[in-house]
């Protein structure tokens, strides 16, 4: 009978050993995929501090653009009528500027450049503070166009919106 105990006692031991180390698998197992996960999460947030960054020095050094919203608009005119639509794009807000690049694109293709720089050559100022002004076209009593132009954080002029 003691010899049955004793083997009882064993295989017992035995299942709690078992028991105990996969416990003890499973707690390191999800201690490491913890420390993964927050090894990623901290290389996916410096990452994107980097991008911040990167995309803040844009608008710092982005020369482009005049010391006042007339000016702005006036060299984006300019840049239209030589036909540097490069150029012309460079004086938008750098979010902007690969969408409003291909818009320009298209208006130099559809040969509408000259129709809309007689447009904006027409616009007059109707609102201006320190950081926003805007520039309308009326005709009839409606305004048919407008160009929004923003102060950037380095104190040039860009065209938020045209």
């Amino acid at each position: 009978m003691e010899e049955q105990n004793k083997s009882h006692f064993w295989r017992f031991a035995a299942g709690l050993a078992a028991l105990m180390a996969l416990g003890l698998g499973i707690y390191y197992a999800t201690g490491w995929y913890k420390w993964q996960s927050a090894q990623n999460e901290a290389a996916a947030n410096d990452r994107a501090l980097q991008d911040i960054k990167e995309w803040e020095a844009q608008y710092e050094n982005d020369t482009y653009g005049g010391t006042t919203p007339e000016e702005t608009l006036a060299l984006f005119i300019d840049a239209l009528k030589k036909g540097d639509i490069d150029l012309a794009s460079k004086y938008f807000v750098v979010d902007e500027r690969r969408i409003q690049l291909e818009y320009l694109t298209k208006l130099k293709q559809n040969d509408a450049i000259q129709r809309a720089i007689n447009e904006m050559t027409q616009l007059q100022l109707t609102k201006k503070t320190d950081e926003i002004a805007f520039f309308t076209l009326v005709e009839n009593k409606f305004a048919t166009a407008e160009v929004v132009v923003g102060r950037a954080t380095n104190g040039t002029w860009k065209i938020l919106e045209l």
